[in-house]
């Protein structure tokens, strides 16, 4: 069995204002030079609504207009069910291969010795 008296901290005889630290008298100062700085610094820094701040906003709301169709649809569609030319996968996969096609072919033609003029 334990007593409470085991647990106590022992009796210290100093002094209570020797041992509490006190701020200093200029903390206070300190503190509203701190804070003028601070208000300062949000003053040259802030320049209201930015482009990036409309390009965040506008690309949530597409992306929430994404996700908001694709679980209204049942998974079917992106758009809102707009099948226009820009959402078929097969019009992107042309572009890019066709876009390929007439890189290769026209390196292909300036490397053609028959092409090579002095």
């Amino acid at each position: 069995m334990s007593t409470p008296t085991r647990y106590r901290k022992p009796v210290s005889t100093a002094n209570h204002d020797d041992t509490i630290p006190r701020a200093p008298a200029s903390t206070a100062e300190a503190k509203k030079e701190l804070k003028a700085a601070v208000n300062d610094q949000a003053v040259k820094t802030s320049k209201g609504v930015s482009i990036l701040d409309i390009l965040r906003v506008l690309g949530g709301l597409a992306l929430l207009s994404a996700g908001l169709s694709y679980l209204s649809t049942s998974g079917t569609s992106m758009t809102w069910g707009y099948n226009g030319k820009w959402t078929r996968m097969r019009e992107w996969k042309g572009l890019i291969v066709r876009s390929s096609l007439r890189a290769s072919h026209k390196f292909e033609k300036d490397r053609d010795p028959r092409n090579f003029k002095c």
